[in-house]
């Protein structure tokens, strides 16, 4: 039992939850991540992590308040300043975006230069907020496909997503004013028609506000998509800017020549006080200029020039375990950007340039920060996965190991005349135990109790208290027997942590060849094995693992043997399935085998030890489709 395996148990949870909101960047900026330091946190230079297959964003000012940040942005005559709070999630291979429902405003939009009269608007400031009544997804460049949302100020505007407005198959938005808790007008566009009516002087006055709703949310994922995408870059660029050096500009190929004007994307890394010197990581600062730099993407119907401008990104934070991407201050300098035709440089715009300036009221920001974070809409998922593979890799190796301490216990005891004992406290402490029969026969029982009974080395001990009943069932020697198992509050503390053991299982051993150990542990119908640790439960049920030892090494598990786990942490129980033998020189070095983990929601995880170094991969499907979405390296000795 190492100290390793205590302490993984015990932490995962609280760390990972821990990392999930705006703490984030700043728990990245004390020592967790890549070039992150202090609070004892030993730094390493640790690559920019790989996104993941579905990630969570937030980006906005802190606390989630949209008044607090935002952006200036003039399209030809029309300026509008839009403060934001926006949060969803990202899929990166697909460009799929969603925004999520929230009763609070995601942003708000305040214009100016504008040809009509917007009806539903603030009498203050003469804007309106935009809320998310259902969540909106999308491809970046293309057209909602689900979702809707309102204009409101008092009065709103609903605009909602319908992939049939005409019953013939023509995708659309279904437009309604609701004034004063009536519906007072309503419509409903095409796509087309929709694109065009803000600029359309005949249409009604509460159809451009809905397209200009709906032109806002354009205008702020434009250089976001752009800001998420840079992630991607600063992993390819890492190593170039490292040789570069702080404060050296790195040309990064992006951009495609448009209409034979070559462009550029140019990249400073600057490195940030406190990390590892000379190491790409967290608190770390970047600045990209751009000039006529046409980013071609396939993927997306508008293409973007980004004529001119800067982007700087601001205390960077980057973490792998978990994963965890962010900057705590982005902001936009004149970022000119031009929407351009699809089908190739050089065939023109599809509209004005497009300016922008970030603003931030909060002090020592100029912008917002930006987050990225596992998505968590399986059960299991890149959150939580690393634990709960610990605590099956804790749980489903613990019969094992408990049948065979009892064994050894047994021996000790039947080899002893007294009552009490301290062969197995080579430390310090003691035990006491009693015989129902000696010689012991079937049906015999052994009740053993520890006193702080410390095992292990001067380095490495722990101290063992609670009660061990051991119930033969079948015996002829401790070479071949088969018993019941009760553990009352067995509690196991080290320099760690503090484990609990409670409940019964089923254990059977037959020697053979006089070196081959066959062993069985089964749960006994309607009881669990039970560990706590730290606040967190595992609860071991409907389990029968069969396993050989022999001086060598050892076998755990036969493919198609089950188990149920259910932790504190998850509402619904886990379903095991061993998926191939597990085999190593002891439990603390396992070399091979495979377990998959199953929730409710059919999300799970195949946990598969791949070489004889103990690598571990848990490959992640969390959305239960049958495919792994996201692969997770470890090792066993973390795991266990």
């Amino acid at each position: 039992m190492s100290h390793t395996r205590h302490l993984k148990f015990s932490i995962y949870l609280f760390f990972w939850q821990s990392l999930i909101g705006i703490s984030v960047l700043l728990t990245l900026l004390t020592g967790c991540g890549g070039g992150g330091g202090g609070g004892g946190t030993t730094l390493t230079d640790d690559p920019v992590p790989p996104m993941p297959s579905r990630v969570h964003y937030v980006a906005g000012g802190p606390g989630g308040d949209p008044s607090t940040t935002g952006l200036f942005l003039q399209d030809g005559m029309l300026s509008i300043t839009s403060t934001f709070y926006l949060e969803g999630t990202y899929t990166p291979a697909s460009k799929t975006y969603s925004l999520t429902q929230s009763p609070v405003p995601r942003f708000g939009v305040v214009p100016s230069g504008l040809s009509f009269t917007l009806p539903v608007s603030d009498p203050v400031n003469g804007g309106f907020f935009v809320t998310v009544e259902e969540s909106l997804e999308w491809v970046y460049g293309q057209h909602p496909t689900s979702g809707a949302f309102r204009a409101q100020s008092g009065n709103f505007i609903r605009i909602k997503v319908n992939n049939d407005i005409d019953l013939a198959g023509t995708p659309g938005v279904d437009i309604a004013l609701v004034e004063f808790g009536s519906t007072t007008a309503s419509a409903s566009l095409s796509w087309s028609e929709f694109d065009i009516v803000l600029n359309d002087n005949s249409a009604p006055d509460y159809q451009r506000e809905a397209a200009l709703a709906y032109q806002a949310l354009e205008y702020l994922y434009k250089p976001l998509n752009r800001v998420v995408e840079n992630f991607n870059t600063l992993r390819a660029q890492e190593n170039t800017l490292e040789a570069a050096g702080s404060g050296q500009q790195v040309s990064v190929p992006l951009c495609t020549t448009f209409n034979a004007t070559p462009g550029t994307f140019n990249l400073t890394w600057l490195d940030g006080p406190g990390d590892i010197a000379g190491s790409m990581g967290s608190g770390d600062n970047f600045s990209i200029a751009v000039n006529n730099c046409w980013i071609d993407d396939p993927a997306s119907n508008k293409d973007l020039l980004y004529d001119s401008g800067q982007i700087q990104l601001k205390t960077y934070g980057e973490s792998t375990t978990p994963f965890v991407l962010g900057f705590n201050d982005v902001v936009f300098i004149d970022l000119q950007i031009t929407p351009t035709a699809q089908t190739g440089p050089g065939l023109g715009t599809l509209g004005s340039s497009i300016v922008y300036n970030t603003f931030s009221s909060v002090a020592g920001r100029d912008g917002f920060y930006l987050e990225l974070t596992p998505d968590v809409s399986g059960t299991l998922n890149l959150v939580n996965v690393v634990q709960v593979a610990t605590a099956t890799s804790v749980s489903f190796t613990m019969p094992s190991e408990l049948g065979n301490f009892a064994v050894n216990l047994l021996s000790d005891v039947l080899g002893s005349a007294a009552t009490s004992g301290t062969n197995l406290c080579p430390v310090s402490g003691s035990y006491d135990y009693s015989l129902s029969n000696n010689p012991f026969v079937n049906g015999a029982t052994m009740d053993v109790t520890f006193h702080d009974c410390v095992q292990g080395t001067v380095a490495d001990q722990t101290k063992v208290n609670g009660n061990y009943i051991l119930t033969a069932t079948a015996y002829t020697s401790t070479a071949n027997l088969t018993f019941d198992l009760a553990f009352t509050n067995v509690i196991t503390q080290d320099d760690v942590s503090t484990r609990t053991i409670d409940g019964q299982m089923h254990f059977s051993r037959v020697v053979s060849g006089g070196t081959t150990s066959n062993e069985v542990s089964s749960s006994i119908s309607g009881q669990s094995l039970i560990m706590s640790e730290s606040g967190i439960t595992a609860s071991l049920s409907n389990f029968s693992f069969t396993g050989t030892r022999t001086a060598s090494g050892l076998t755990l598990g036969t493919t198609g043997e089950t188990f149920t786990l259910q932790l504190s942490t998850l509402t619904d129980p886990l379903a095991g399935r061993i998926e191939s033998t597990f085999s190593g020189t002891e439990m603390t070095a396992l070399q091979a085998g495979s377990v998959r983990v199953t929730a409710a929601d059919t999300s799970n995880f195949l946990l598969t030890i791949t070489d004889a170094s103990g690598a571990v991969t848990l490959a992640l499907d969390s959305d239960g489709n049958g495919s792994a979405e996201d692969t997770v390296n470890t090792t066993w000795s973390d795991l266990y």
